[in-house]
């Protein structure tokens, strides 16, 4: 049961952060076009520039993370690599849309893109941590169907929903993307520490 728990934690926890992620990234440049009056071209320039290195940076360093967690006796590291890639994207992603100038909130973007791999990277490895190999199968399937079919096209379709029917207006894009982020990000977290113990126990077993 504890297992199926970790699994399932860990696989809704990933859709949701996917979701938490992919709901400003498809918004970033509208966000800017909008709410700052930046043209297409400066925003995709920054974009570009700044974001990309920051998610390489992320991608790397989630095993180092990882790596130098275990070596200090932190038996369930991939869970808290989790965590902390779930609380820098909640805070910085959240913080970014409310900024009052737009180089604010691109540096909060950008805070917010060191931490974007962490959770998919750290879910990919808990699965393989706990999972027995006879059922690893399903419950990737089952992760790839949650994240890809739905929290790719949730995430950008709430920001959306909330823009023209609740605060209808466009330039509401920011309060939108903030309520997404930080609900996804804390309903996220929860998961996580719910299914912490038993992750932890899961570990043991193995």
């Amino acid at each position: 049961y504890e297992i199926y728990q970790c699994d399932w934690s860990s696989d809704v926890c990933s859709s949701d952060l996917v979701l938490e992620v992919y709901a400003p990234l498809q918004w970033q440049p509208t966000f800017f076009l909008r709410a700052y009056g930046w043209s297409p071209a400066q925003t995709g320039l920054y974009l570009a520039i700044l974001g990309s290195p920051c998610g390489l940076v992320s991608a790397f360093s989630s095993g180092y993370v990882v790596g130098w967690l275990k070596k200090r006796g932190v038996k369930d590291a991939v869970l808290v690599l989790i965590l902390i890639g779930a609380g820098g994207c909640t805070i910085f992603g959240g913080l970014a849309p409310l900024a009052t100038t737009p180089f604010l909130a691109l540096g909060l973007f950008m805070a917010k893109s060191l931490f974007v791999n962490y959770g998919p990277a750290g879910v990919a490895m808990a699965l393989a941590e706990i999972t027995p190999n006879q059922h690893r199968g399903l419950v990737t399937s089952l992760n790839v169907i949650l994240t890809g079919l739905f929290a790719q096209g949730a995430g950008p379709f709430f920001v959306g929903v909330l823009t023209d029917s609740y605060f209808q207006d466009p330039k509401a894009i920011g309060k939108s993307l903030a309520v997404v982020v930080f609900v996804t990000g804390v309903i996220g977290i929860g998961l996580l520490l719910w299914g912490r113990s038993a992750y932890r126990r899961s570990l043991a077993e193995v």
